[in-house]
């Protein structure tokens, strides 16, 4: 082996023993939070106001606390938070024209068109 290798090799073991490896932090366990289709609460057609049972605003807004009130938690803190599914039940405007001129189109369903239709609520 040549001196110039003998060096090399003893440079690089010299440096390669500075270097540690440290453990990765352990893993602490924690809240995930996920909201579910959060258009049906917030429909006006959800609403005692309107006749349904329950209000689904104030259902909302409760499970909204609840979810604040997990972030501060100690023992499980509330990492996440992920909303699902749709956020809103109404539109409030039709199909714009630079839409339909793209190629969008409406097509008619009757469920849709009867729970879903453009409103101003």
């Amino acid at each position: 082996m040549s001196r110039f290798s003998s060096g090399v090799i003893a440079a690089l073991l010299v440096v390669l023993s500075a270097c540690t490896t440290t453990a990765p932090p352990p893993s602490q366990p924690f809240t995930l939070a996920v909201i579910p289709d959060t258009q049906n609460m917030v429909s006006y057609k959800h609403q005692t106001g309107e006749g349904f049972a329950i209000d689904g605003a104030a259902q909302f807004m409760h499970q909204m606390e609840t979810i604040a009130r997990w972030r501060d938690a100690r023992a499980r803190p509330l990492a996440f938070a992920i909303g699902v599914g749709d956020v809103w039940q109404h539109q409030t405007l039709e199909m714009d024209a630079d839409h339909r001129a793209r190629g969008f189109e409406t097509v008619f369903n009757p469920y849709f068109d009867r729970e879903l239709a453009v409103t101003d609520r």
